[in-house]
């Protein structure tokens, strides 16, 4: 009470008083108290509503990892289009991802590569990009993103050409995710069939999603490397990078050089950094970094697992005599799987 008695007479007049009870309840206040509670993420952007549909006091997080991730995944898998080195390569330290997407040939293109023949590319509009040209590119790339399995609600060529990041990244990881996961099957992979479990048939084996089908990759190469670790999913279970440091060995090529020393490193982040060195090694350290191994980014995780996967899936060979039943999956029954 003292300390609110600034005139010293021993009394406490109407202005004390109400600094006294503000004092006090902001010790109270739960909106406060949680405020100051809650630490700001680090890595992460926080942005204002930008949609039209948006209620006033929306706000949308966008991770820097994934700019950083899918720009250097767009620069390494079209820098031989030639329609594309102009744009490329995009800077993944800063938003240039947003701008260098507006005009719909990266979009395009990235469909095309996640699934080829999507798009007759004689339709992208390449030269003389006005507005109207730009959005014809969008459509199309919005259009074509839909056919393969993404889902473009409230996704516009307006939102697109105003480079809204959390609907670009949106989009791409949609993009990027059909294209990692679209070949994870028996008919492209005949020895999935060792991920079989007692009293499994393939049928069931083809029931799994794309995800499931990895983590058991990864638990039948950590049983084969003779240790106890498994995982469960791509968060917390690979926070310490002692499953993908044995993975990396069991699957790389001998001659590759890849090691097990990750696992003397105690810090996690150093760990992390030295598995993917190891990953480096049979050019696979894609997607993430270390922090996004440390703090289990499950999204980034999926990716990079997937990536190595669709490089060195190191499953053993079928017998010959082992007749596969495999049914081809058409366009729509696997966009729904993924």
């Amino acid at each position: 009470m003292a300390k609110f008695d600034t005139s010293g007479d021993g009394c406490i007049d109407m202005n004390e008083f109400k600094q006294l009870y503000t004092s006090e309840k902001s010790k109270r206040d739960i909106g406060v108290t949680f405020s100051k509670a809650v630490k700001a993420r680090e890595g992460v952007n926080t942005l204002g509503g930008t949609s039209q549909a948006s209620v006033e006091g929306t706000t949308h997080t966008v991770r820097e990892a994934e700019t950083v991730a899918f720009s250097q995944w767009i620069n390494s898998n079209l820098k031989d289009d030639t329609d594309c080195q102009p744009l490329l390569p995009v800077n993944s330290e800063n938003n240039e991802l947003f701008e260098k997407t507006k005009n719909g040939i990266i979009l395009c293109k990235l469909i095309n590569k996640s699934a080829p023949a999507t798009i007759d590319e004689r339709t992208i509009n390449k030269t003389n990009l006005s507005v109207y040209r730009r959005h014809e590119n969008l459509t199309l790339a919005i259009n074509s993103a839909q056919s393969i399995g993404c889902s473009t609600v409230n996704i516009g060529p307006d939102d697109l050409d105003l480079g809204k990041p959390h609907l670009v990244l949106g989009l791409l990881w949609q993009i990027i995710r059909i294209g990692l996961l679209s070949d994870i099957n028996l008919a492209h992979h005949p020895g999935l069939i060792h991920l079989l479990e007692e009293g499994e048939t393939l049928e069931d084996l083809q029931k799994l999603t794309p995800e499931q089908i990895l983590l058991r990759w990864v638990n039948y190469h950590l049983k084969r490397a003779g240790t106890n670790t498994r995982i469960k999913n791509f968060s917390e279970d690979i926070k310490d990078s002692e499953a993908y440091t044995y993975l990396l060995h069991q699957i790389a090529p001998r001659e590759n050089g890849v090691d097990l020393s990750p696992l003397g490193i105690s810090d996690r982040h150093q760990r992390a950094e030295a598995m993917l060195r190891e990953a480096n090694k049979i050019g696979c350290r894609s997607f993430v970094g270390p922090s996004d191994v440390v703090e289990g980014n499950a999204k980034l995780n999926l990716a990079f697992v997937a990536n190595l996967f669709n490089n060195y899936p190191a499953l053993e060979g079928v017998d010959e005599n082992v007749e596969l039943n495999i049914h081809e999956e058409t366009r729509e029954e696997k966009s729904k799987r993924l």
